[in-house]
């Protein structure tokens, strides 16, 4: 259609066309956009770790809050929810969830009645093992893709976006 709202014949012309061999397609001005190439690559990742972790039975999020937990054990809901970068309503039934599966546990904080201290169980620290095993055949799987030194300029080039100011 035109701007006006009138067919446009050689367009419609095209779309009963056979398909265009999708080597020959021309790129698209947004192949220059920053984050278009950021939403692809995001894409292709998030499909590729989704596939790691319903071997666990774990979405994305899981994991890095366990892998969160893991590395600060003890430190309280609002301190992990706050580095992770989730609401803290939002976390609160992600731990429960992870609580009833007996992977994360919630310890009273000593002298904060109201707050608690997040631990992985004996059975949390066993499945991230686990999953960090196989999440570092995944990473060897994307570096691949770039090789070591693009990989880890691009990792520091990500680094520097996130955090410019």
């Amino acid at each position: 259609m035109t701007k006006h709202g009138a067919c446009n014949p050689a367009a419609s012309e095209a779309l009963d066309s056979p398909a265009t061999p999708p080597d020959s397609i021309n790129p698209s001005t947004l192949d220059g956009s920053m984050g278009f190439a950021l939403r692809k690559a995001y894409q292709y990742a998030a499909v590729e770790v989704a596939k790691v972790l319903e071997l666990f039975d774990l979405r994305p999020q899981d994991y890095a809050v366990m892998d969160i937990i893991g590395a600060n054990p003890g430190r309280t809901q609002v301190a992990i929810s706050a580095a992770y970068g989730i609401q803290t309503t939002n976390f609160v039934a992600l731990i429960t969830k992870l609580e009833h599966r007996h992977l994360v546990e919630r310890r009273k904080v000593v002298n904060n009645r109201r707050a608690f201290a997040l631990h992985l169980t004996s059975q949390g620290e066993e499945m991230l093992r686990e999953v960090e095993a196989a999440h570092a055949l995944h990473e060897e799987r994307m570096r691949s893709r770039l090789g070591e030194a693009r990989s880890r300029l691009l990792i520091e080039l990500l680094h520097a976006f996130v955090n410019a100011t």
